[in-house]
């Protein structure tokens, strides 16, 4: 459910402690409060799961009750099941003067009881209007409610010349670090079978990004060092990936990312747009220049591993900064300090973000992203760069939220059509040349509509383990009318977990619902939810989330909506690559070394690892395969 209907110190109905009753009942009115009592002990059991208490669900469906007894007075055609957007203002208005003389809060109140009850219909599969109904209704009481996102200044783009781009660019400390980096590397260099450099390589590599770190045989993972921590902070980390070392890490995705980097099996190797690094062709250097610090921009706003992984408030607050920074309203400095010193108005995950935040920032302007005197601020050059990586982020993480933000900006347009791993597309829409002023309150761009989903429609899903190297992915047929925990127990199968950890279905994006096993603090009941009721059309997406110290994420995609079974019993896999991960490996880096040390004889670790692994002598570990067969046998029991 949207979190508008969720807004601190606001229940839905609120103000509405009495209602009038009607004097008549019209037989279609009758049939509709039939409807509403008869979904109303499930209705409860959903509120409870996530928004309050039962006496409010209840005084919810008073509200609903008005609004069906006043719309049969004026003639509409809503049903209980089927709100229509053209009844909404006229009914609810209606209804507010009624009650209170046209009382501002009491329409808030009627739009919020609405809003959840609508929400509820279509996330229990209860909703019989289209898709596009939906979507209309759904908008006009989420913009009636409040504000879509935060509140953000618009970024103003300063207009600079070639000569000064190039200029600024070449003064940047993260340019400079790259072009070390990149001169370095020189033709070539060894990489694992994850794609990261050889241990041997962290050392030299590390140091011409201006880090002192080396690589080490079982090096524990370092935590994340925090602001105040001078010993640590000082010290040369010694570290058994390279993926621990953040800004070597952070350079070299973005430069896998822009293709100026092209990393192999085996090698990595100057990409097809590195010969733009230092071309004397001025647009197409300066392009490149902005598609890596693009690129390098969305790993800087993204946040990833642990318990973080899974929430928004450190993400917001770095975009935060940037977005205010590039504006005329930048954020002070002290601001982030008291938040992390003296707590963010009793919200402890908005404090702790501000407290990882500072050493974040930091990082950000020893590289020359961000100026940190009085107030924080974003160079000129680096300006340029922000709007499509903050277009990026949103695309991953809330496609819906990013439209809204982006969508009416012509120069943005092709962000819809991005997909994960297009290269090209990426690429292409990092170096759109950007408008003068980005605003970021764009109104809400119209939506298409979807095939409604029938309950005997077959969904075709493809899931993907979000991350994996080689790629592991599976695609399944389930009904569409399979609840939530149904699915979890079909990923269990497929992909070999043994369900000895928490998880969650995460619907929307990091704005968006989150569901699990009855009981979990904060969720929703995944057993009542349908999964045609987070899944509408094709190209829809959720993701499931395994473990929650590994952090196993499963993006699960809608790929058809399919008539019928075809009469073959579900679920079943019909496709698949990559070995599943083993219990407990340390997410996807975690086995993808594993993997890599229990296939080198030569490590140190290489017997210690196979035990582990239960692996006989002559057993060899290959990380593409996988039995579609077999898969589909253990199936079995959940058909």
């Amino acid at each position: 459910m949207s979190k508008k209907s969720k807004r601190p110190g606001r229940k839905p109905g609120g103000h509405l402690s009495s209602v009038p009753s009607a004097n008549k009942m019209p037989l279609q009115l009758a049939l509709n409060l039939r409807v509403v009592d008869s979904l109303t002990p499930d209705f409860v059991h959903w509120f409870e799961g996530g928004i309050g208490e039962a006496a409010d669900a209840m005084q919810c469906l008073e509200v609903v009750r008005l609004f069906l007894t006043t719309g049969q007075a004026l003639g509409s055609g809503s049903t209980a099941t089927h709100l229509q957007e053209a009844d909404l203002e006229e009914v609810a208005e209606t209804l507010a003067g009624t009650l209170a003389g046209d009382d501002d809060g009491i329409l808030d109140g009627l739009y919020d009881a609405l809003h959840v009850y609508v929400d509820y219909l279509k996330e229990s599969g209860q909703w019989t209007g289209s898709q596009q109904d939906y979507d209309h209704v759904h908008a006009l009481l989420s913009d009636e409610t409040d504000d879509n996102g935060p509140d953000l200044p618009d970024i103003k783009i300063p207009e600079l010349t070639d000569e000064e781009q190039l200029r600024a660019f070449s003064e940047l400390p993260l340019i400079k670090r790259t072009t070390r980096l990149l001169e370095w590397i020189g033709a070539g260099k060894d990489v694992t079978s994850t794609g990261a450099l050889r241990l041997k390589d962290i050392e030299a590599a590390a140091a011409a990004v201006g880090v002192e770190a080396k690589g080490r045989k079982n090096a524990k993972r370092p935590l994340e060092l925090w602001e105040g921590d001078e010993e640590n902070l000082s010290a040369v980390l010694e570290v058994g990936s390279m993926h621990d070392v953040p800004v070597l890490r952070e350079i070299w995705l973005a430069l896998a990312q822009s293709g100026i980097l092209s990393v192999g099996a085996t090698r990595a190797v100057p990409g097809a747009e590195a010969a733009h690094w230092n071309s004397k062709d001025l647009t197409a250097r300066i392009r490149n220049l902005r598609v890596f610090l693009t690129a390098f921009l969305v790993d800087a706003l993204t946040t990833s591993g642990g318990f973080w992984s899974n929430e928004p408030e450190l993400d917001n607050v770095l975009a935060m900064v940037l977005v205010k920074g590039s504006s005329a309203e930048p954020l002070e400095v002290s601001e982030i300090a008291d938040m992390a010193e003296n707590g963010a108005g009793g919200d402890i995950f908005m404090t702790i973000a501000a407290m990882r935040a500072r050493p974040k920032l930091a990082d950000l302007a020893e590289l020359g992203l961000i100026t940190a005197g009085t107030h924080y601020t974003v160079p000129p050059v680096v300006i340029g760069s922000l709007p499509p990586a903050i277009a990026l982020v949103l695309m991953e993480v809330d496609e819906d939220f990013a439209a809204e933000e982006f969508g009416d900006d012509p120069d943005f347009a092709a962000f819809a059509e991005l997909t994960d791993g297009d290269g090209e597309a990426y690429r292409a829409t990092a170096a759109a040349p950007p408008s003068n002023v980005i605003h970021m309150r764009d109104a809400r761009p119209a939506k298409t509509a979807g095939k409604p989903v029938q309950n005997d429609s077959t969904f075709q899903l493809k899931i993907q383990l979000k991350g994996s190297t080689p790629p592991v992915w599976r695609r399944v047929l389930v009904p569409a009318s399979m609840r939530l925990s149904e699915l979890h127990e079909v990923i269990q199968t497929v992909f070999d977990w043994e369900d000895y950890h928490l998880h969650s279905f995460d619907v929307g994006g990091r704005r968006g619902t989150r569901y699990g096993p009855r009981g979990d603090d904060g969720m929703r009941d995944e057993a009542r939810t349908a999964l045609h009721a987070v899944l509408a059309k094709s190209g829809d997406k959720l993701d499931y989330v395994y473990d929650f110290g590994d952090d196993w994420v499963h993006v699960i995609t809608l790929e058809k909506v399919l008539d019928g079974g075809d009469g073959q019993e579900l679920p079943r896999c019909t496709g698949g690559r990559g070995l599943a991960p083993a219990e407990d490996s340390g997410g996807v880096w975690g086995w993808a070394d594993k993997v890599a040390i229990a296939n080198d004889p030569a490590h140190e670790d290489h017997e210690e690892i196979r035990e582990w692994l239960g692996l006989a002598p002559d057993e060899t570990l290959d990380p593409k395969a996988f039995d579609v067969e077999l898969a589909d046998e253990e199936l079995d029991d959940l058909r």
